[in-house]
């Protein structure tokens, strides 16, 4: 017996190859972002801590189902980690348009 047996397919091969390449280069990203302009990349991790309370709490939605929380609950939790981190996007949107705007000055 031998390995890789049957080899893989030529178009299944090419898909992953794609698939890798193309995860790289969005890796690769914020690599070069703080190597030539930290500050962007800390402004852009900064942006990012917005958007984790939405994502982190979407399932959310199935613990009712499971009986830990009501479902009143459940939305009543999703709606004010959502609004929260809309708010803090807002407020970091705002703040950086003062600080770019008192920098050109």
């Amino acid at each position: 017996m031998t390995q890789n047996q049957p080899t893989m397919p030529w178009a299944i091969a090419l898909r992953c190859t794609v698939i890798a390449l193309v995860g790289l280069a969005l890796a690769l990203l914020p690599g070069s972002l703080a190597a030539h302009r930290p500050a962007d990349l800390t402004c852009m991790a900064l942006f990012g801590l917005g958007f984790c309370p939405t994502l982190l709490l979407l399932r959310i939605i199935e613990l009712p189902s499971w009986g830990f929380v009501s479902l009143q609950q459940a939305y009543l939790i999703l709606t004010t980690t959502s609004l929260m981190g809309f708010a803090w996007l807002v407020g970091l949107s705002y703040l950086r348009a003062k600080l770019n705007y008192a920098s050109n000055i």
